[in-house]
């Protein structure tokens, strides 16, 4: 598997200020997960319900990544939120597929 590029991972946890808040906090154990992250074609992405252009799909061999979590390519520091998870845990290669959406948050 291509992987091309590295992520970080961010977990939504409660704010500590304000408990009907949350907000995304480092996972420190997911800082350099090796990926490879591709625009999500015309056909997936009516799929995944998404919208053209701002949908993608990451590709790894790690299992700590989960739906909401936030995703920061260190590559480009462009981020991404986690709205589907698949594990094809079959051979030769088990591996994770992901769909991502563009993050438009702060």
């Amino acid at each position: 598997m291509f992987l091309d590029t590295t992520v970080a991972v961010q977990k939504l946890q409660l704010d500590i200020s304000d408990t009907d808040k949350e907000q995304y906090k480092a996972d420190l154990g997911l800082t350099a997960v090796p990926a490879h992250i591709q625009p999500a074609d015309a056909e997936y992405t009516v799929i995944a319900e998404g919208v053209f252009g701002k949908t993608y799909r990451m590709f790894t061999t790690n299992s700590g990544v989960l739906d909401t979590d936030k995703i920061t390519d260190n590559t480009n520091s462009r981020s991404y939120v986690v709205r589907g998870r698949e594990d094809w845990s079959m051979q030769p290669l088990p591996h994770y597929e992901f769909t991502l959406v563009e993050f438009e948050g702060q």
